[in-house]
């Protein structure tokens, strides 16, 4: 990537190649990126759910009813507390354009405080789901 920007600035040096040439190249390089990056989300989350469905057949089979409904349960809030638990605090911190240290840090120790206020919660209130 780096060696193909220096041709393309060495061909603008010798005023071989236009400004609507970059464009053109620099938007098929993001286009190309895009579809990469994206099919590469798609397999992988497709990978995710098809190793989940897996993994739940076997319990389904491994467990007695019971069981496997109590699992389902934990399983369920557990989910829901992972996804409360960040808050999207990561996704802020990769789109602000200028971050300083001392931002990085107060957002990880906020992640680690939400995290663990949710791991107090779901342990307060084990004793109750079980009786669900």
């Amino acid at each position: 990537m780096i060696s193909g920007m220096n041709k393309i600035l060495k061909k603008i040096n010798k005023k071989e190649i236009s400004m609507k040439e970059i464009s053109v190249k620099s938007y098929n390089e993001i286009k190309e990126k895009s579809v990469k990056g994206g099919v590469a989300t798609i397999s992988s989350q497709l990978f995710r759910t098809i190793i989940q469905i897996i993994g739940t057949a076997i319990l389904g089979r491994l467990l007695r009813p019971e069981d496997f409904g109590l699992v389902a349960m934990v399983l369920t809030i557990t989910n829901f507390a992972l996804m409360l638990s960040d808050l999207s605090l990561s996704a802020a911190t990769i789109q602000k354009e200028h971050i300083s240290h001392a931002q990085i840090s107060t957002l990880f120790w906020i992640n680690c405080a939400v995290g663990l206020f949710i791991t107090i919660l779901i342990i307060a209130t084990s004793p109750f789901i079980v009786f669900l």
